[in-house]
């Protein structure tokens, strides 16, 4: 099985625009209505690997293997209305407001072949409940590394500030409401427990996450893994070919994705904050002008 390559994940090349390096991410929503969405395609695979451990290179992988629309943390920036589901979700797991069924996860979902990365990640059981004939994949990493990647990428984003808030505010429809639901997860999974996010804390969630996986996933549904194990023991457990690729005539197997690593993580942010910036310049510049043309009108009819 031949694979293409997936441009917009391996490249950075500095003279083209945002939109050309990082295409997924800038076809903003709604793109679907989900409330009058089912499940159209079996969930096959439940990947539950916290932020920073692969999940992007899992993504590719999957897509290589010839699974359609892996859910990932992107495809919420894709259709930012999204957000709403996932924030209803968390608001009827940690909250205990509303409820949050299987049919509101097919709505969600039901387009989706496999999930990866959160905002997944944070609804492990209710996931694993509603799809019991999906196999689940720990997507694991030393914790030591994960805390300090994580100190790097999204713990420097996900800080809010007043500048912040107020730009989110600004975007509400689009990034606004994404990172509303990045900070309701981050703060659930890790900064609950007195002391917040603290690296003690966030690597005793680390762990624990992975404990309470392994506990009530069956052994013959379940796989640990990491990215530098290769597509091998990840196919044979889902069945599928490894992929392969073509160097000069001859069919080779292909490498495992390594992609979002942490200079590319933060190309794809500021990329991000580029364009919300670009859409918040325009919503300022509509108001002005608006102000401006009332006030002509209205200096011109006491004239």
């Amino acid at each position: 099985m031949a694979s293409e390559p997936f441009p917009s994940e391996f490249g950075s090349d500095s003279n083209r625009s945002d939109e050309e390096r990082f295409p997924e991410v800038f076809r903003q929503g709604p793109m679907a209505d989900r409330h009058k969405a089912t499940r159209i395609v079996p969930m096959r695979v439940l990947v539950f690997g916290l932020p920073r451990t692969g999940t992007s290179s899992i993504k590719v992988a999957l897509s290589r293997m010839d699974f359609n629309n892996i859910y990932h943390f992107r495809s919420v920036i894709h259709d930012p209305d999204d957000a709403q589901w996932w924030l209803r979700a968390g608001d009827a797991k940690w909250n205990r407001r509303g409820k949050f069924t299987k049919e509101n996860w097919d709505q969600l979902l039901g387009h989706c072949q496999a999930v990866c990365d959160l905002p997944s990640a944070a609804f492990a059981d209710e996931l694993i409940a509603s799809y019991p004939e999906a196999k689940v994949v720990i997507l694991n990493r030393d914790v030591d590394k994960w805390y300090i990647s994580m100190t790097q990428t999204i713990l420097k984003v996900a800080s809010p500030n007043a500048w912040s808030v107020l730009r989110d505010l600004l975007d509400w429809r689009e990034l606004g409401q994404v990172w509303k639901m990045l900070g309701q997860q981050m703060y659930n999974m890790f900064g609950s427990r007195p002391g917040g996010m603290s690296e003690s804390n966030m690597k005793a969630s680390f762990i624990e996450y992975h404990e309470h996986i392994r506990r009530i996933v069956p052994r013959e549904r379940l796989l640990e893994f990491k990215v530098q194990d290769g597509y091998k023991p990840l196919c044979d457990f889902l069945g599928v070919p490894v992929p392969t690729t073509v160097i000069g005539e001859k069919e080779v197997e292909e490498p495992f994705p390594r992609v979002n690593e942490g200079a590319a993580f933060h190309d794809r942010v500021k990329a991000l904050r580029r364009c919300q910036n670009r859409r918040i310049l325009k919503k300022i510049g509509k108001l002005v002008s608006a102000v401006v043309l009332v006030g002509v009108g209205l200096w011109y009819l006491r004239r």
